[in-house]
C-alpha cells in the first residue's frame, strides 16, 4: 500500500472520537470513499480525510493504517452520522469576521452581448461615475492600511460586469488611484473577450496588472455567434474573440475558457474544444472546463429527465477529453478542506457594485446590500444569510463525495441540485481525477 497524498491532521484530530483502537472483523470500509482500478492496482480516495492510497495486488486494507486514518467502521455504524460532524466541524472553521482583501467590482450592468440564459436579464443598466471608481479606491486603500504592517496582503480584484469592459474607464481610475496611493494590487475579470483589442490588453497588463481572465465560449462559430447575439458583432465575433485570446496569451495573461453546456449545444463542445486544443496548442496559460447552464441561475434550455442525462453525459466526454489534452482548467479531485463555499462566506471577499454598495455574492450586482463603501458598518443579518448552508437532499447522505459538498441557501439555482444524473457527474469526475494520477504513476515507471 502506498500513501499518495497523506490525510489532513486537523480532520483526523477534528474526527478523533471516530478513529477505532483495534481491528474487528465487523469492521467494513467507509461510504465516503473513491475507487479507480488502474494499472499500478485501486486507487482509493477518502473524502472525509483527503488521504490518496494505491492498494497493490497483494495489499488488505484490514490494517492499523486504515483503522487509524478514518477508512473503517463498525458494519453497523451509519456513516452519515461521522459526515454530519466532519461537516459541522468544517463549517465552523470559516470566518467569524468579514475582513475584506478581495474585490468583485462591477464596473457596469450593461453588456455587448444578450445571451439568452443571462442571470442578469431585466436588470436596470448602471455604470460607475468616475468619482464612485476613485472612492472605491480609498475604500480599498483604506483596508489595506487598517491592517498590522505584517498582515498586509497584494489585494485581489476581479473586473465584473454586466461586461466590465464596457467601462474599462472606471478600471482605470482604480488602479491609477490605487498606483498614487501605494497599494499592492493584481487583478482577474471575467469577460466575453470581445473588447479585448491589442491597446486594452497593453493596458490591462501594466495599468490593471491582469493575471487572467475569464471567457465565455458556448460553442463553434455558428452556435456561438448566435447565443451571444452582440449588439455590434462586427464580421465573426467568434473568431474576433480567438484572435483576442492568442493575444492576451501572447501577453502572458492567463485566459480560462468557460463553456456554459445546455441541451441544444452539446453535441458542439468536443468540436471547440478540438479548435481550441488545435489552435493554442502549447499554450501552458490557456485552458477550459465546463459547467451545466442550468447551474448559472439563468434561463435554460433543459427541461425533463432525459435532457439533463444527457447533458451530464456529454459533459463527463467533455471533461475526459479536457484531460487527456491536458488542458482542463479545474481539478477533477477535490483535495481542500475549507468550510467556505465560495466567496460569498470566505470572510475575506466583497463585491462592490457600481454606486458603492456592498454585497458578497457577482450574482446579486443590484441586490442584498450588507453595507457601502462610505461605511465602516456591515448588515450582519444579511452577512449571516449568506452563511445559512443548505440542508443535504435525502440522497445526499449515500453519495462518496457528500462530507465536503455544500450550497448556500442564497443560491438561486438550489432547486435544481442534486438530481442523480449530477450526482454521477461529480463522482465521476473524481474517479477521473484517480484515473490522471494513475496515468502518472504508470508514465514515472517507464
Amino acid at each position: 500500500m502506498r500513501v499518495l497524498h497523506e490525510a489532513n491532521e486537523t480532520v483526523l484530530e477534528a474526527l478523533a472520537e471516530f478513529r477505532n483502537s483495534s481491528l474487528q472483523e465487523s469492521l467494513r470500509l467507509i461510504r465516503y470513499v473513491v475507487f479507480a482500478h488502474v494499472e499500478s492496482g485501486i486507487l482509493m480516495h477518502n473524502t472525509l480525510t483527503k488521504e490518496i492510497v494505491l492498494l497493490e495486488p497483494c495489499d488488505n486494507i484490514y490494517d492499523n493504517h486504515f483503522l487509524q486514518n478514518l477508512w473503517l467502521v463498525p458494519q453497523d455504524f451509519d456513516d452519515s452520522i461521522i459526515a454530519t460532524k466532519y461537516r459541522d466541524w468544517l463549517f465552523s472553521t470559516r470566518p467569524k469576521t468579514l475582513e475584506p482583501n478581495g474585490y468583485t467590482v462591477a464596473t457596469t450592468t450593461d453588456c455587448n452581448a444578450r445571451c439568452f440564459y443571462c442571470y442578469e436579464m431585466g436588470l436596470a443598466k448602471k455604470k460607475m461615475t468616475n468619482e464612485t471608481a476613485i472612492d472605491v479606491a480609498d475604500y480599498m486603500a483604506k483596508n489595506y492600511f487598517s491592517a498590522p504592517e505584517e498582515k498586509r496582503r497584494t489585494i485581489s480584484i476581479s473586473w465584473f460586469g454586466g461586461e466590465p469592459l464596457y467601462n474599462k474607464e472606471a478600471i482605470k481610475a482604480i488602479c491609477n488611484r490605487l498606483r498614487e496611493l501605494g497599494v499592492p494590487y493584481v487583478s482577474t475579470a471575467i469577460s466575453n473577450g470581445f473588447l479585448f483589442d491589442e491597446p486594452t490588453i497593453a493596458e490591462a497588463k501594466w495599468l490593471w496588472r491582469l493575471k487572467r481572465v475569464q471567457i465565455t465560449i458556448d460553442g463553434t462559430e455558428k452556435k456561438y455567434n448566435k447565443a451571444k447575439n452582440y449588439k455590434e458583432p462586427g464580421e465573426n465575433p467568434f473568431e474576433t474573440v480567438l484572435n483576442n485570446i492568442d493575444n492576451l496569451s501572447k501577453n502572458r495573461i492567463s485566459v480560462n475558457i468557460r463553456v456554459n453546456v445546455g441541451y441544444y449545444n452539446r453535441d458542439d463542445i468536443l468540436s471547440l474544444i478540438d479548435i481550441i486544443s488545435t489552435r493554442f496548442k502549447g499554450r501552458e496559460n490557456v485552458k477550459m472546463y465546463v459547467h451545466s447552464l442550468f447551474d448559472t441561475c439563468g434561463v435554460t434550455d433543459v427541461k425533463g429527465d432525459e435532457k439533463e442525462k444527457a447533458v451530464y453525459e456529454a459533459m463527463k466526454k467533455m471533461n475526459r477529453k479536457l484531460s487527456e489534452l491536458g488542458i482542463n482548467a479545474i481539478r477533477p479531485l477535490n483535495l481542500g478542506v475549507k468550510g467556505a463555499h465560495c466567496m460569498a462566506d470566505n470572510g475575506k471577499h466583497v463585491v462592490i457594485q457600481t454606486d458603492g454598495k456592498l454585497c458578497l455574492c457577482e450574482h446579486y450586482v443590484d441586490s442584498k446590500h450588507i453595507g457601502s463603501i462610505y461605511s465602516d458598518e456591515f448588515d450582519e443579518k444579511m452577512i449571516e444569510h449568506f452563511r445559512e448552508i443548505t440542508e443535504p437532499f435525502s440522497n445526499c447522505y449515500k453519495c462518496q463525495i457528500f462530507p465536503s459538498c455544500s450550497y448556500v441557501k442564497v443560491c438561486e439555482d438550489n432547486s435544481v441540485r442534486c438530481s442523480k444524473y449530477r450526482q454521477d457527474y461529480k463522482i465521476s469526475n473524481a474517479v477521473l481525477g484517480l484515473e490522471l494520477i494513475g496515468k502518472q504513476l504508470t508514465e514515472e515507471k517507464k
